[in-house]
């Protein structure tokens, strides 16, 4: 996938363990050209791609498979099991084997995908069996639900001027800030982390399937932009370099813009 805009890119297939095929088969009268999701002995990967953020995985795309004995999910991710908009079930990067294989040959589409998500709440210890049986009913109450995998840890931003298309910020150009004396061209490097996972999830993630990096630097260019040309302007000091004191100025203000328009991003670092 690009880095930049997170569009799939030709490649040679990667060379996985081979996994005989009646263990997991494929359900052929479904179209799921567009999933990247794959088995390898007998247990589906629930991961992102290097420049991605965060990807939703949805209901359709795990119908796919049976004979399914877990799911693994990245580490350095979380994800999210979510259902007509609420969380139901949250799990840390790890490998999570199911009670009982998913072989049942009588099952077909979307009853493949409840088990799994069924197996997975069984696999978690802290879900009493009453909690388990209260989630599922609800689950099922739905037509569908879907899979939030989103990374939790820092991620870095390199935010410089507003560029026409995401494939430009492949290569970087700065901003251009005007002060009392001077032209400056300006980055912002900032680390950025999810806080509010509901906001991130509502607000990036309701009418789109993936975030990448890109998507986020085009989105928040214009907002820290904004925030530069305020604590710049008219300012005048000695020397080529932006005082440490406003630095500190600057850094201060691109945190408090984080709670207000970030919609669930905070900065850990500037």
């Amino acid at each position: 996938f690009c880095v930049y805009c997170g569009e799939k890119l030709p490649q040679a297939p990667l060379p996985v363990e081979e996994t005989p095929r009646e263990e997991v088969a494929v359900d052929t009268n479904i179209e799921l050209q567009n999933s990247d999701l794959q088995a390898t002995n007998r247990r589906v990967y629930w991961d992102i791609q290097p420049g991605q953020i965060a990807r939703v995985i949805k209901s359709s795309e795990l119908a796919k498979f049976q004979g399914l004995k877990g799911v693994v999910i990245s580490e350095g991710t979380t994800a999210y099991v979510r259902v007509n908009g609420r969380t139901v079930l949250v799990l840390e990067g790890g490998v999570y084997d199911f009670k009982q294989n998913i072989s049942s040959t009588r099952d077909t589409g979307i009853s493949r995908a409840w088990n799994i998500i069924k197996n997975l709440f069984s696999s978690k210890k802290q879900v009493t069996p009453e909690q388990e049986k209260a989630l599922i009913e609800n689950i099922r109450k739905e037509n569908n639900f879907t899979i939030v995998v989103m990374v939790n840890k820092a991620f870095q931003l390199l935010v410089g001027a507003k560029q026409a298309t995401l494939d430009a910020y492949k290569q970087f150009v700065p901003m251009k800030i005007q002060t009392r004396y001077y032209t400056l061209q300006i980055g912002v490097n900032a680390y950025f982390q999810i806080e509010d996972k509901e906001l991130f999830v509502q607000h990036w993630l309701t009418n789109n399937t993936m975030l990448t990096t890109a998507h986020l630097v085009d989105e928040l260019s214009d907002i820290i932009r904004a925030r530069l040309v305020e604590c710049l302007d008219d300012k005048d000091w000695d020397g080529n370099r932006i005082p440490d004191e406003l630095r500190r100025a600057i850094k201060n203000q691109l945190n408090v813009d984080a709670v207000n328009h970030y919609f669930g991003l905070n900065i850990a670092r500037v």
